[in-house]
């Protein structure tokens, strides 16, 4: 019985954890760090290929931006160049890799990224706004699903465990004209 009592304690605390992260996934772009991946990737929509070029803001994160560029597009793979910016568009990007996704997994793009120290592991995918409780009426019908997380380091050495936690953002697509915009700073 006392086994039986822990194990719903601890399947209670898990859903609860899952679903406190979900909730912080609302159309203000909040970003949250933490060991659960907040997105609900099985649900995750076709993924908006034709959409997805260009650059987007990390959640509220300022000057953090993510570019996306298609650098390949078959039937059978597409494959998505990622650079991370983390102090605005006119700085060089601080990390970069590259996004690869099959005719078998059409949903959510997987990045593997390096910074020269780290390697990390960033998800991208597009959700409905009820599936990660969101209304309709403030966020729109889609939302872009991000989440990154140091998988190691370059030199293979060991990451200390609190290195590991999962970053979930909603990204925002910016339209900026980047070459004017940099020549005035």
């Amino acid at each position: 019985m006392k086994q039986l009592i822990s194990i719903l304690t601890i399947l209670i605390m898990t859903v609860f954890t899952h679903t406190e992260a979900v909730a912080l996934m609302r159309c203000d772009s909040r970003t949250s760090s933490g060991g659960v991946d907040a997105w609900p990737w099985s649900v995750a929509q076709p993924f908006p290929w034709s959409h997805i070029e260009g650059y987007w803001q990390v959640g509220d994160l300022k000057g953090s931006f993510i570019r996306a560029r298609v650098l390949s597009s078959n039937p059978s793979r597409k494959i998505l160049s990622v650079s991370v910016y983390d102090e605005g568009l006119c700085e060089k990007p601080y990390a970069r890799g590259t996004g690869y996704i099959d005719a078998t997994e059409r949903n959510v793009v997987r990045a593997l990224v390096s910074d020269g120290i780290y390697k990390y592991q960033m998800k991208f995918g597009l959700f409905n706004a009820e599936d990660v409780n969101a209304d309709n009426l403030t966020c729109g019908k889609s939302i872009m699903g991000f989440s990154m997380q140091i998988i190691g380091h370059q030199d293979r050495s060991p990451v200390k465990p609190e290195l590991t936690q999962t970053m979930n953002a909603m990204l925002k697509k910016v339209t900026v004209d980047l070459p004017n915009l940099c020549k005035r700073q």
